[in-house]
């Protein structure tokens, strides 16, 4: 309901002043079953529009629960968890903290099933492809940093091979990652 609310922004600008971040940030890491983790994920990506936002999420401590989202087991949670990164990502500052937390190697393994599972089909193909594209979308947010850049130089190759994926939308985040790692 609270990511619903935020949809809009007379919403987002109650959640805001309510103090729901601290509510969302809490809940990425302590919710025990998947369902609230995954909400929780999106909330903060509806709550994060905004660049006060984001820096505001980071320095409330959403950096380290979201690597966890990427690391759980639920294909839903890490693209719940992928899409917040994302949003919290677009900030420079955050990107920077992002990078310096720890952020490559928790979107280079998570890209390492999902890409084998976009290439192959397979019945969640649609929910593997979602995942796939947050997590390059990240890539490209993460290798704007010189750092970030540098970090994800080993995973280019495998960037460039989703470029020829089927699903238009993973090649489309491919070609864009693997530009700007590259350049």
């Amino acid at each position: 309901a609270l990511q619903q609310c935020m949809s809009v922004q007379p919403g987002l600008v109650q959640a805001i002043a309510d103090g729901a971040l601290e509510v969302i940030v809490a809940r990425l890491s302590t919710a025990e079953e998947p369902l609230a983790r995954e909400k929780a994920a999106l909330c903060l990506a509806a709550y994060t529009v905004n660049l006060h936002e984001k820096k505001a999420a980071e320095q409330a401590g959403a950096l380290p629960p979201l690597f966890e989202l990427l690391r759980d087991a639920s294909t839903a949670v890490n693209t719940a968890g992928a899409a917040a990164l994302m949003s919290l990502t677009i900030d420079n500052e955050v990107k920077a903290a992002a990078v310096k937390a720890g952020a490559v190697p928790h979107l280079t393994s998570l890209l390492d099933g999902a890409a084998i599972a976009t290439m192959h089909g397979g019945e969640s193909e649609s929910r593997t492809a979602a995942l796939t594209v947050n997590t390059l979308k990240c890539i490209s947010n993460l290798a704007e940093h010189p750092s970030g850049r540098k970090l994800l130089m080993p995973v280019l190759n495998q960037v460039e091979g989703l470029c020829s994926s089927d699903d238009v939308h993973v090649a489309k985040a491919a070609k864009i990652a693997a530009a700007i790692v590259a350049w």
